[in-house]
């Protein structure tokens, strides 16, 4: 793990990460009618994708895909668009813009953009509700077209989540970083499932072992290429919050000094405090997660396993109770529960 210590020093430097505050209290029910969307793929607005789109830095989330025929497509939105704000709430990162980007239906979202050419302009989408969109199966033929850019390359990899054929994802990331070594982004998400390939109880100890080496090294050249990026250094917070917390955490207060309202940073944070055994931190932070992102399940389940931990066994099953909006299965229901028991 002597590479991985330098890289996070490398990226954020030293510090300690914490949360004050009283306690957290139950978040309200996940808004499942949110069900319209936008037909854009984007992105934060980093400088491997400014570079690739030709693009300024000018902040918030960048435009790298517009489904055809859909609304964002209809309303004039083009790739390469930067989205600065949504219904006038700035979106500092893709995790915070793809929420505000869910709609209800008959629901408008006004979209402030920046074009490439710097013209900025206010733009009206109505969303729908999409169908069975298969984004693997739109970015395949534009592939065959241009076999090596290594954007459509990444988006084909990113679109396999959650990965069936985590083989298939990292081959077309090998092809898109070969074409594009300082495509940081691309070395992220590789490391992302490199390591979440190496967690598979089926691999031998030592395909285990070559799978995370792999992905610190992955972790450590993206940010060498690009020390600021957030998601990057979340990424690996997240990954070894349960081994060195300590060193996640140290992690986390670099990331939050960069983008103080990214979720999954949070999420990093309050997993690192729950194995240091401060629950009231963990809950804290996940709380914020959940603030930000009320979709992701696994904030919630985060947070739920923090009240259980402080003893707070009606407010854990409030807090799952609050997601069940978003959950059809009954038995994943059921499962949440026992976390709470």
């Amino acid at each position: 793990m002597r590479l991985l210590t330098a890289v996070l020093v490398y990226a954020v430097g030293a510090g300690a990460c914490f949360f004050g505050g009283s306690g957290p209290g139950v978040p309200p029910a996940a808004d499942a009618g949110r069900t319209a969307r936008v037909g854009l793929v984007v992105a934060t607005n980093s400088p491997a994708f400014r570079r690739l789109l030709s693009v300024a830095d000018r902040g918030g989330v960048i435009v790298l895909f517009v489904q055809p025929g859909g609304p964002g497509d209809q309303a004039g939105v083009s790739a390469g668009d930067v989205i600065t704000a949504v219904d006038g709430n700035a979106v500092p990162n893709a995790e915070v813009g793809v929420v505000a980007l869910r709609a209800h239906i008959n629901e408008d979202r006004k979209l402030d953009i920046v074009r490439r050419n710097g013209d900025k302009k206010t733009i009206t989408i109505h969303p729908r509700v999409p169908g069975a969109v298969d984004l693997r199966q739109l970015y395949t033929p534009l592939i065959d077209q241009r076999p090596n850019d290594p954007l459509l390359l990444y988006l084909r990899a990113q679109a396999d989540q959650p990965v069936a054929d985590y083989n298939k994802a990292i081959a077309d990331l090998d092809r898109a970083i070969t074409t594009d070594p300082q495509f940081a982004e691309a070395r992220i998400l590789r490391a992302e499932l490199e390591w979440n390939l190496s967690e598979q109880n089926t691999l031998s100890a030592t395909r285990r072992a070559d799978l995370e080496r792999a992905a610190l090294r992955d972790w450590s050249d993206a940010l060498h290429i690009d020390n600021k990026n957030a998601r990057g250094i979340s990424s690996i917070a997240e990954a070894i919050a349960v081994s060195q917390p300590q060193a996640a955490l140290r992690a986390i207060k670099g990331v939050l000094d960069i983008d103080n309202r990214l979720p999954s940073a949070y999420y990093a944070s309050g997993l690192a405090e729950l194995t240091r055994r401060q629950y009231q931190k963990a809950a804290e932070a996940a709380r914020t997660a959940v603030g930000l992102n009320p979709y992701d399940l696994r904030y919630y389940e985060l947070l739920a396993t923090s009240f259980q931990k402080l003893k707070r066994t009606d407010d854990c099953t409030k807090t799952l109770q609050s997601v069940f909006t978003l959950l059809s299965d009954t038995q994943e229901k059921a499962r949440l529960l026992t976390i709470c028991s």
